[in-house]
């Protein structure tokens, strides 16, 4: 059993849960995460949720990379693109009076 890190210097673990229930709370917590937009952070993941954590950070607009696995996690580290596309511009409004 391990520990999951919900955020920096907390991190929980459910002893008489599955492996199954951990997993997707740890699925939880990453989604909520990248929910927030930021920048960017780092979180241990189990290997077993490496190619799951990978879809949800693309669909959201994150690339996800890995450092080296270990006791079956690894670190991942998730940023969003530094440059953002080019927004159009936005038409200039005019008060208009009623007659």
């Amino acid at each position: 059993m391990r520990f999951i890190e919900v955020n920096e210097g907390l991190r929980l673990r459910f002893p008489s849960q599955s492996q199954d229930f951990s997993e997707g709370f740890e699925m939880g917590a990453i989604t909520a995460l990248l929910s927030l937009d930021l920048q960017g952070f780092s979180r241990p993941i189990a290997l077993a949720n490496v190619d799951q954590a990978r879809e949800i950070a693309e669909s959201l607009g994150y690339r996800m990379s890995l450092g080296a696995p270990g006791k079956g996690e690894v670190v991942a580290s998730f940023a969003r693109p530094s440059a953002k596309p080019a927004q159009p511009a936005r038409p200039a409004l005019r008060l208009v009076a009623n007659s």
